[in-house]
């Protein structure tokens, strides 16, 4: 995902990425500047089910994403 959206960027503008959970504290790519951010519009909820970052492809767990509503503290 993260090369979808560096290639659609461009590079001609400040790029922002909002963080939070493990994303936070191991970003997996570098970065100039990190700001505390609130993010409205999404919590975060233990509702996605993943086979990479938890469990096996025959029994997957359960991963913190982001739903709609409310709000999620994290950075930028």
């Amino acid at each position: 995902m993260l090369e979808v959206v560096m290639r659609e960027w461009g590079g001609k503008t400040d790029l922002w990425i909002f963080a939070y959970a493990s994303l936070i504290w191991r970003p997996e790519f570098e970065h100039a500047e990190e700001r505390f951010a609130t993010i409205h519009g999404y919590h975060r909820a233990l509702k996605m089910w993943s086979r990479l970052n938890r469990g096996t492809p025959e029994c997957p767990g359960l991963v913190f994403g982001l739903l709609h509503g409310g709000s999620c503290k994290g950075m930028v």
